[in-house]
């Protein structure tokens, strides 16, 4: 009786613990998920073990192992579409997964049409409530963001957000408008990325509580639009509150605590945001390579040089390592290892990968993107020091010509 009883209790008890795993996911508290889906990936049940695949998926790419998470995505969309039929929410899901790790690697021209047919596809075989629909056409808006149609994207992530409000999918709404702020940050509109983040921040805080990973990300974007506009000392406060509780998702607190490093760089504090940045790589786990790259930063403000190009060298050579990754983030610490060659005079190295770095950033953010802007100027500081006078006028008429258009376009 016991075993008959034990028998029949034993797939509400695998059933219970793929949930926990989603739930886990969902707010990124990745040791509990994979605690709950490694027995469930040894299942005998085939059918369970697919399903703890998916979700296995979704683990890869939070983990940042992107190249894994999107092979293995491509693999169980195939294998659950056989499995369940073309309609099934994880069969889609694993489809929007993929497009997600494609954009995640930067991989964006084979992204996008796959992001921007998804949403029709899901709409048909789930219908537009369901809660995989918002997130492809967010997932669509993001692989516009990618290609470099930042204004476009704009528009489409506050259409999405007037759409989700006026038919009462408020958390989605608060999301929507998350997006809308990464967009306009990354497009170097300000005034709109506080507006968006206000917004989402007020909404997300009510309906996840105040230690949910999207509630930090907002207040962080709420931060990063304040310290843009000048309010430095405002933005510092706000993510000083964040860091001093340290309680939720430790990669939303991570990229908070990077932030207001940067805040406190800003305020002439270099001591302050080393120590910061120490204590943020003793903790990180998933994003170590981009905490290397800002504690570089930080002590080359320091005047600890040798330090600085260590911490540099040693966040491009993880990059360099890393499979299926998005270029971006080793070309930003390539910059910062320049800035630090420029320190220890080595001004041609300097200066070489500074050009390498604005080319790629001009490619990816435009020529008016703040992060385009500043490899500029800090390409034509490394000229003058290297005695090109002509070329360091050449690249520094240049950045003023973006950062009047880049004004120009902020007040259309």
């Amino acid at each position: 009786m016991a075993l008959a009883a034990l028998a029949l209790a034993a797939p509400v008890l695998a059933d219970d613990r793929l949930q926990r795993a989603r739930e886990a996911l969902d707010r990124r508290d990745l040791a509990a998920a994979a605690a709950q889906l490694q027995p469930l990936l040894e299942s005998d049940d085939a059918t369970l073990r697919l399903r703890a695949r998916y979700q296995h998926a979704r683990w890869l790419l939070l983990s940042q192992r992107i190249e894994e998470a999107e092979s293995s995505a491509q693999r169980l969309e195939t294998e659950l579409r056989a499995a369940f039929g073309a309609g099934d929410a994880d069969a889609l899901g694993a489809r929007q997964l993929r497009i997600a790790a494609l954009l995640a690697a930067g991989r964006w021209p084979q992204a996008l049409p796959l992001a921007q047919a998804l949403p029709a596809d899901i709409a048909a075989a789930l219908g537009e409530g369901h809660a995989l629909y918002a997130l492809a056409q967010r997932t669509a808006i993001n692989a516009l963001r990618a290609s470099g149609q930042r204004n476009a994207a704009l528009d489409e992530a506050a259409r999405l957000y007037r759409s989700l409000g006026a038919s009462g999918e408020s958390l989605a709404a608060d999301r929507a408008a998350r997006l809308a702020a990464e967009i306009a940050d990354d497009a170097s509109r300000y005034e709109e990325a506080l507006d968006w983040a206000e917004r989402a921040y007020r909404g997300l805080r009510e309906r996840l509580g105040a230690d949910h990973w999207e509630k930090i990300a907002a207040l962080r974007l709420r931060a990063t639009a304040l310290f843009e506009l000048g309010e430095t000392d405002r933005a510092a406060r706000l993510l000083e509150s964040v860091v001093a509780d340290a309680r939720g998702d430790d990669a939303a607190i991570g990229r908070a605590r990077r932030e207001l490093a940067r805040f406190l760089l800003a305020l002439r504090r270099p001591a302050a945001a080393v120590q910061l940045l120490a204590d943020e790589l003793r903790l990180a786990t998933t994003e170590a390579h981009d905490v290397r790259v800002e504690l570089a930063r930080a002590l080359l403000a320091a005047g600890r040089i040798e330090e600085a190009c260590e911490q540099a060298a040693a966040a491009r050579q993880a990059f360099a390592a890393a499979p299926g990754a998005d270029p971006w983030p080793r070309l930003r610490a390539d910059q910062v290892y320049a800035a630090c060659l420029g320190a220890r005079g080595e001004l041609d190295r300097a200066a070489e990968l500074l050009a390498e770095g604005h080319a790629a950033s001009v490619l990816r953010n435009g020529e008016t993107n703040t992060d385009t802007l500043d490899v500029l100027a800090r390409w034509a500081a490394v000229e003058l020091q290297r005695g090109a006078r002509a070329r360091a006028r050449q690249l520094l008429e240049r950045f003023v010509a973006g950062a009047e258009a880049a004004r120009a376009a902020a007040h259309e």
